[in-house]
């Protein structure tokens, strides 16, 4: 067939603008693709929207990670603190636990409960505060009282994030709202998961006893009769650091340690500090006692 080079040069342009249509249609798809995945900073379009709660609600399963944890007081890392524990954990399933406060040597033994934010709430506060990460936090007018840690996979040996803030454990409602901008958002997440709805009783099964060897300590009440099964020395360990379960110290089990931070008497007259903790879902008994870095 004789083809004249007007018509050629018309097959041409009709390949090349089918490339082009086939083209831009791909690059829309993949738009759409993306944007349920991640989408757009602003979209609402393809959000991840959660669930409705869990019923019943169930604490996380093994293996579940713990994405975000409010530590009020620093928990563990602060050596002053004493048998201190966390205030806030979130994990990966949309599950929040919580305390009622920091435990220690200031406060009662906590209440624990049982929240539901949902899997996209948790991974979107975590996301803020890795955008955080190396933000400066302002500075509050007050002085001589500790930090709380915010973090980011707080269960791993090193926390993905670790944010310091000063003065807002125990102060957490007078100096969280002010005209810091670091600080402002750190207020929003940590109430975003603190009043998560649905939060009903929870009985942990974990906790952590320590050892103290101060020779001196301000606990007020007398030692009581170390009432455990085996000996002080021999449910602790050598490392002064063990994880417990409710009726490894005796058949009251953690009721028994009214403060947290107690002196012990054993037969013979021997006295010990002890301080007891609840251990949340997945997180270590008795990690190396370093304060996790900024």
């Amino acid at each position: 067939m004789d083809v004249t080079g007007r018509e050629r040069r018309g097959w041409a342009r009709a390949r090349r603008g089918a490339v082009t249509a086939l083209v831009v249609a791909g690059a829309l798809l993949g738009a759409v693709i993306i944007g349920v995945v991640r989408p757009a900073v602003g979209s609402t379009a393809a959000a991840c929207v959660d669930g409705p709660r869990p019923d019943p609600l169930v604490p996380p399963a093994a293996g579940t990670e713990a994405l975000v944890a409010w530590a009020a007081g620093a928990s563990f890392w602060d050596r002053e603190a004493r048998a201190q524990n966390l205030t806030i954990a979130a994990y990966a399933d949309g599950t929040v636990v919580r305390a009622s406060n920091s435990g220690g040597i200031w406060s009662p033994f906590p209440d624990v409960t049982l929240g539901w934010a949902g899997p996209c709430q948790v991974a979107e506060a975590a996301d803020r505060l890795r955008e955080m990460a190396g933000a400066r936090i302002g500075d509050v007018p007050v002085t001589d009282v500790s930090s709380a840690y915010i973090l980011v996979r707080p269960f791993q040996e090193t926390p993905e994030v670790a944010i310091s803030v000063y003065a807002m454990d125990r102060y957490f409602d007078q100096y969280a709202s002010t005209p810091d901008a670091a600080r402002d958002a750190i207020r929003r997440v940590v109430e975003s998961l603190r009043d998560a709805p649905g939060a009903e009783p929870w009985s942990p099964d974990r906790y952590r006893l320590e050892r103290f060897h101060d020779a001196y300590f301000p606990v007020r009440q007398p030692p009581a009769t170390w009432p455990g099964p085996r000996s002080i020395a021999e449910t602790v360990g050598s490392g002064d650091c063990t994880e417990v379960g409710d009726r490894m110290i005796g058949a009251e089990g953690v009721d028994q340690f009214r403060p947290p931070v107690s002196w012990w008497t054993e037969e013979g007259g021997a006295q010990s500090l002890l301080g007891i903790s609840v251990l949340f879902p997945g997180e270590p008994a008795c990690p190396a006692r370093r304060p996790p870095s900024r």
